[in-house]
């Protein structure tokens, strides 16, 4: 009588088990739907959601301005020449591999700019050179206002411009300035009371001691 009571608990215990797995695996299980219905679709993702933000236009960079560089150095020779150097550019319409051929586009220009004097002719003139020519030469202040300017003046300004040419491409063949601003005149001159003439040269003596 025990033994079928016992049987009989497990038996309700062993139903009550199955029932209650067949009820979960049920509620897992998706709902089946009515014969001649559709299955309820999920609600789609709206496109704004699916969409990625729209990044901000680029701007269009400026283009970059072109400004043509002239640098200016002053350096000194050591004859005293000033020299004032300077890197020009500009900008090309062609390539490279154009403008490497031609003669033009990389260049030294190379000038020498001087002032050629005028010769002294006055008495402030020839104090301003040295305060004792006067004292020297008693006579000349008499002597200046119907003096001439030599031929010879010029001419010795054209043969120092002539040197320059010849020796433009060797810059330490050049003229110092000391050199080239040597003569102050040279003047014809013409003695009031006699009528002698006279050719009277200013200018700084270079004497060699060797």
């Amino acid at each position: 009588m025990d033994l079928f009571r016992s049987h009989r608990t497990r038996t309700a215990g062993f139903a009550i088990f199955a029932i209650g797995l067949a009820v979960a695996l049920t509620a897992c299980d998706p709902p089946t739907p009515e014969p001649g219905t559709s299955p309820t679709p999920l609600p789609a993702a709206s496109p704004e959601a699916i969409a990625s933000p729209t990044p901000p236009p680029t701007p269009t960079p400026s283009p970059t301005p072109f400004i043509p560089r002239q640098r200016i150095e002053v350096s000194k020779l050591f004859n005293d020449m000033e020299v004032q150097s300077r890197v020009e550019t500009s900008e090309s319409d062609r390539t490279a591999t154009y403008d490497r051929a031609q003669g033009d586009s990389y260049r030294l220009d190379l000038a020498v700019s001087v002032r050629l004097p005028k010769a002294a002719q006055t008495v402030d003139h020839f104090v301003k050179n040295d305060p004792r020519i006067v004292d020297a030469l008693p006579g000349l202040p008499a002597q200046l206002p119907l003096a001439r300017v030599s031929p010879a003046f010029p001419r010795l300004y054209e043969y120092k411009v002539e040197n320059l040419r010849r020796n433009l491409g060797r810059l330490d063949a050049l003229l110092t300035r000391h050199n080239f601003f040597d003569c102050d005149t040279i003047l014809e001159l013409e003695n009031p009371d006699t009528g002698a003439i006279s050719v009277l040269s200013l200018a700084d003596m270079d004497v060699n001691t060797d």
